[in-house]
């Protein structure tokens, strides 16, 4: 199965990014794949491509936020060296992984032409999330796009267990 995603994270600009996936591949949930692409999921289901539906299942986010905080400490170590060369493609890596978990979060695959309108009617939502994310997708080799994109994870995580206990105590009812 050959598809193209829909975009990636590039400095200032979206570019395609080419995939060539098995069926099997993309038909049940691999985090591992979220190492490799950028919104996998996303360019099989804007394709056309019968696959696994993140945003259908928030309890897929945990494996997000697992693999942001593996990567996170080795971002703060490139920071810290002042190495923003070798820091900017694992700021990108971040930045999608935060950008799929908010969305997914929020029951919506990943939308990004026009994000922000798409983004606006969400319910869970942390506070000035937009106008941050906004920040950290203009600036993302900036030690302070780290700090903030940090935040945004750990409010977003926040978010994952207060809708998780609703949906919990609503269950019981």
């Amino acid at each position: 199965m050959k598809f193209t995603t829909p975009v990636f994270l590039t400095n200032q600009t979206l570019k395609e990014q080419h995939l060539d996936l098995l069926p099997d591949q993309m038909d049940r949930w691999n985090p591992a794949l979220l190492d490799f692409f950028y919104f996998p999921y996303e360019s099989c289901f804007y394709s056309g491509i019968n696959c696994f539906q993140p945003w259908r299942d928030f309890t897929v986010i945990h494996d997000v936020l697992f693999l942001w905080k593996e990567q996170k400490s080795g971002l703060s170590d490139l920071f810290r060296q002042r190495n923003r060369r070798e820091a900017l493609p694992l700021m990108k890596k971040g930045i999608a992984l935060y950008v799929s978990a908010f969305f997914w979060l929020n029951n919506s695959p990943v939308h990004l032409f026009k994000w922000k309108d798409k983004a606006g009617g969400f319910e869970r939502i942390p506070m000035n999330g937009m106008e941050r994310l906004e920040f950290v997708l203009h600036t993302p080799g900036h030690y302070q796009s780290l700090a903030q994109l940090s935040e945004l994870f750990t409010e977003l995580e926040k978010i994952l267990f207060k809708h998780m206990a609703i949906k919990k105590a609503s269950r019981m009812l």
